[in-house]
């Protein structure tokens, strides 16, 4: 007897962002979420994006809407290699880090992250 059950297809797709094109588009959401809903005062604002200093140094994990690649979500990461690159990680401007940084091992700082307004109360597949 045959396995009838239907694949279920995921309706959103999890990738590192691969073009300056899906960075900016994770630039604008970030805009549009941080500036727009929540009023952060941005510096790159007459560009209509987040971003700053560290971005060049991150890796951008964005989320997409597989039928239309829509990006509806995103965060960046930094790496203690690329932190170093850039003179240390962007919390390191916010909060006093120097008792985590003596830690061996890889660390990761996450942030930046955001979830388009229509996707956050909404169940999904992800792939």
């Amino acid at each position: 007897m045959r396995n009838s059950s239907k694949q279920i297809q995921p309706s959103l797709i999890v990738e590192l962002a691969h073009t300056q094109e899906d960075i900016e588009t994770s630039q604008r959401l970030r805009y549009q979420i941080f500036a727009e809903e929540q009023g952060a005062q941005l510096s790159s604002a007459n560009q209509n994006l987040d971003k700053d200093f560290f971005d060049p140094y991150c890796h951008h994990l964005v989320v997409k809407e597989r039928e239309t690649n829509k990006v509806v979500g995103s965060t960046r990461i930094l790496t203690d290699l690329a932190a170093k690159s850039a003179g240390g990680f962007y919390s390191q401007h916010e909060f006093d880090l120097n008792a985590l940084l003596p830690l061996k091992g890889n660390v990761i700082e996450i942030g930046r992250t955001c979830i388009h307004k229509d996707y956050r109360k909404r169940p999904f597949l992800l792939s």
